[in-house]
């Protein structure tokens, strides 16, 4: 843990947690539209037309606690010039890393520096349903629809931290003495070192690389036509002797489409956020 005493070393863990809780609410606001709408017109017994819309919107903003590196970063170079001697000491030389090698460790650490996060979601459902219906005769009677059914839900998730980036924002060369000359191994022009070995180290600027905003979209769509005859076979005197009633029949077919999309954006779909626990 970093010792806030001195600013910029190491001392035993002793009890250090990150509380999350002041942060996280209890329980998500959400703002709910809904509304339907219902139509019916009998031309005569044989010809009835209906309708039916429903329409529902969900939105929802929550805050979270701030992002932080998951133990996402496994590994840290030795000559990194943002260690002091004694966290190089205790990483590198103690555990028989030369100065040009890397330090297998795990570095869990809360950015407190960006913030929360905020998790959006909203759900947008239409339903519409269009049919006609009527009585063919005393014996027979329809009922023809189509259905056309959609929900999409985009989400939105914003001031994650990109795992890439961190990696990349801690992998830093050049003279301990000088940070004007620190930069990224990587060679990346806009990477800024992430400092997170000495207390007020991480700058602004380094929150602003390492920050990521994730959007993804997914909904469902489903397409249906459907007709029904039924019968009434009684009228034309077909019944079981037992039977008060004639024999009923239901003739129907239906002909039905359903899909499903998920969108998500790059770093989504390559579990680059570290508060995702994955891809």
């Amino acid at each position: 843990v970093l010792d806030e005493t001195t600013g910029n070393t190491f001392r035993p863990r002793a009890g250090d947690v990150f509380n999350y809780a002041p942060y996280n609410h209890m329980q998500r606001p959400d703002e709910k539209i809904s509304a339907g709408g219902f139509l019916n017109y009998e031309f005569n017994e044989t010809f009835e037309v209906y309708g039916e819309v429903m329409f529902m919107d969900d939105y929802t903003s929550a805050q979270i606690a701030p992002s932080a590196s998951f133990n996402s970063i496994q590994a840290i170079n030795c000559d990194n010039p943002m260690l002091s001697p004694q966290q190089r000491d205790l990483i590198c030389t103690q555990n028989g890393y030369a100065p040009d090698e890397y330090a297998n460790i795990l570095i869990a650490r809360r950015s407190v520096e960006s913030g929360p996060r905020t998790s959006i979601f909203r759900h947008t459902s239409w339903r519409l349903l269009t049919g006609m219906r009527g009585d063919l005769s005393d014996a027979w009677s329809y009922d023809l629809y189509l259905l056309y059914a959609e929900m999409s839900s985009p989400q939105e998730y914003i001031g994650d931290l990109s795992v890439t980036r961190m990696i990349d924002a801690t992998d830093i060369i050049g003279d301990p003495d000088d940070p004007s000359t620190w930069e990224g191994r990587s060679g990346n022009p806009n990477c800024v070192p992430w400092n997170i070995f000495s207390v007020g180290g991480v700058t602004p600027e380094a929150i602003n690389y390492i920050s990521i905003n994730m959007v993804m979209s997914t909904g469902t769509k489903t397409e249906m036509i459907d007709g029904v005859l039924n019968g009434d076979l009684g009228e034309y005197g077909l019944k079981f002797p037992t039977a008060t009633e004639g024999i009923q029949i239901a003739l129907g077919a239906d002909f039905r489409t359903e899909s499903l999309y998920v969108h998500p954006d790059q770093n989504w779909e390559a579990g680059n956020g570290s508060g995702q626990g994955g891809p």
